[in-house]
């Protein structure tokens, strides 16, 4: 059975496109996650710190 040679390398194309998003697709939203936790880590942490600030201040007047 004939095929198609360029049909083929589309095929080969989008496969390659499609393990070349499972690899920095993956990677690319893990990175997304973890700076979103870590932002969320610092603000709550910078929040935490305020309070504390504004506490020390109150108790020290």
């Amino acid at each position: 059975m004939y095929k198609d040679p360029t049909n083929k390398i589309s095929s080969n194309r989008v496969s390659y496109l499609d393990f070349w998003y499972l690899e920095t697709g993956c990677k690319i939203e893990k990175l997304f996650k973890v700076s979103a936790v870590v932002l969320l880590l610092v603000n709550l942490f910078s929040g935490q710190f305020d309070v504390l600030l504004v506490g020390s201040k109150v108790v020290g007047s």
